[in-house]
């Protein structure tokens, strides 16, 4: 018995079939791992959350500092070891200490936990070496600056002295760390350990007209562009996109960059809309 030979046109029939169903289901898959890599981002960002909170009920309800410890001697101030930033400082509320390779002994992104690196970006060890001087204040998750006193607003110089718990008057309302774009080193990292707030203004490289949480806040999901340069391309993230945002009280939710960025209310620590 014969079998009949398939013919040129069914032959294209199929693979235009085929060309169609790829069409139409490959934007899915994507948008499917794009979601779980958000999702995975989320949970980094709630445990990296939390540790920092285990850190504050060690250190009499007292957030840790963005860099190691300030103390002052006659009336000069210094900083005391570990000369650490705040993700080195909580690493024991994570896995444990962790050995630094960066300057004096800070740990470097590929030194941190994978929980620190959101899923979405790339850690690179040798340009956080060569372009960030071995500093470790890389981390896709910033703290704001309004808990840490950092940098403070123009009107005001940062005291480097973290904020109590108690000083937080709406925990539920206001934010302890989001998502950040790399805005301390190359543009390139998966994101820097400070988080500028709405209240900051200018310095820092901070485009006129806008403020430190445009900035630095990242911008990675559910966007239509994102930035990987401090020159060229876009210097602000796409106002519809979604950071993943850790609040004070302990839970977490994606914001949208715009929300983040035009209401202080998020960054206040006395719900007054004014700093800190």
């Amino acid at each position: 018995m014969k079998h009949r030979a398939f013919t040129l046109i069914e032959l294209l029939v199929v693979i235009a079939i085929i060309a169609l169903l790829a069409a139409l289901l490959f934007p899915v898959f994507a948008r499917a791992r794009e979601a779980a890599r958000a999702a995975a981002c989320l949970s980094n960002v709630r445990q990296v959350g939390q540790a920092v909170l285990m850190y504050a009920q060690d250190y009499d309800e007292v957030f840790c500092p963005y860099y190691s410890t300030l103390i002052y001697i006659n009336n000069q101030s210094a900083f005391v070891s570990p000369n650490q930033f705040w993700p080195q400082l909580v690493c024991p509320y994570v896995q444990g200490n962790v050995i630094g390779h960066g300057h004096l002994g800070q740990a470097l992104i590929t030194d941190l936990p994978a929980i620190f690196t959101c899923p979405d970006t790339t850690p690179d060890k040798n340009s956080q070496l060569a372009d960030c001087a071995g500093n470790g204040y890389i981390s896709s998750y910033g703290i704001s600056d309004d808990i840490v006193n950092w940098r403070g607003p123009d009107s005001h110089s940062g005291t480097h002295t973290p904020a109590s718990i108690a000083a937080v008057t709406a925990p539920a309302n206001t934010v302890l760390l989001a998502e950040t774009f790399d805005w301390l080193c190359n543009g390139k990292q998966p994101g820097a350990a400070l988080l500028l707030s709405y209240f900051d203004v200018s310095g820092s490289n901070i485009p006129s007209g806008s403020n430190g949480a445009w900035w630095t806040l990242a911008g990675r999901h559910s966007a239509s562009f994102v930035r990987n340069s401090l020159s060229g391309g876009p210097t602000l993230p796409d106002p519809k996109s979604t950071n993943n945002t850790f609040f004070c009280d302990g839970h977490v939710k994606a914001m949208h960059t715009s929300t983040l960025a035009t209401n202080g209310n998020y960054w206040s620590l006395g719900q007054n809309n004014q700093w800190p």
